[in-house]
């Protein structure tokens, strides 16, 4: 099996976080023995040379996976018109939520691209239920819905067999960019402050 991935956020030397959610699902499809190719940009012209690169190297995806749809999006489109290679779409934008706006902000034909490419997968995946919802309701008829998880390092979870006391205090984590109107940081900490009237509560923000 051999999968590309196309997505406009992802770790590099100018940004070592971000789209790092993106390079732990690379990961866990190669520890499954997946050929995984990445293409990471932001410009549609950068976009198209790494993928002739990959072509001249005689490669060719069974499956593309978009990550969030943007200008790759073209690409995948065109893999699958051209090449009959179905693509997939995991979702992890909050500009559909009506907490943040930003795709209703985007111009009409904007909108539309975005529909339109979503309709044309195979499969759309959220990271969240409310995603969904909230891109339903902007006007997304897609053939499947479904949802996927983030990939979390399995040393964020206690070892099995590990008991706690009841009484030892509860460690809040939260792990982000902090960007405000994404992620609601400021609600975060005001949800621990209420926490924190009712039961013992040491907070932490790592």
């Amino acid at each position: 099996m051999k999968i590309l991935f196309l997505t406009p956020w992802y770790p590099s030397e100018r940004d070592a976080m971000e789209g790092l959610f993106v390079q732990k699902h690379v990961e866990a499809v190669r520890a499954q023995g997946v050929d995984v190719r990445v293409i990471y940009s932001q410009r549609w012209s950068d976009t198209w040379h790494q993928w002739k690169a990959l072509q001249g190297e005689g490669w060719m995806p069974d499956v593309v996976q978009l990550n969030v749809i943007q200008k790759q999006g073209l690409l995948a489109l065109w893999l699958k018109k051209r090449y009959g290679i179905p693509y997939v779409i995991i979702e992890h934008w909050s500009g559909y939520l009506p907490e943040n706006g930003r795709f209703m902000k985007m111009s009409a034909c904007g909108r539309s691209f975005y529909r339109f490419i979503a309709q044309e997968a195979s499969m759309v995946l959220t990271v969240s239920a409310p995603l969904q919802q909230a891109m339903q309701a902007k006007g997304f008829r897609v053939k499947t819905w479904g949802k996927i998880d983030n990939v979390v390092d399995d040393f964020f979870f206690s070892k099995s067999g590990i008991k706690r006391e009841k009484s030892e205090p509860k460690t809040l984590l939260h792990v982000s960019c902090f960007d405000e109107k994404a992620k609601n940081v400021k609600g975060l900490l005001r949800a621990a402050k209420m926490l924190r009237a009712v039961c013992p509560l040491r907070a932490r923000l790592t």
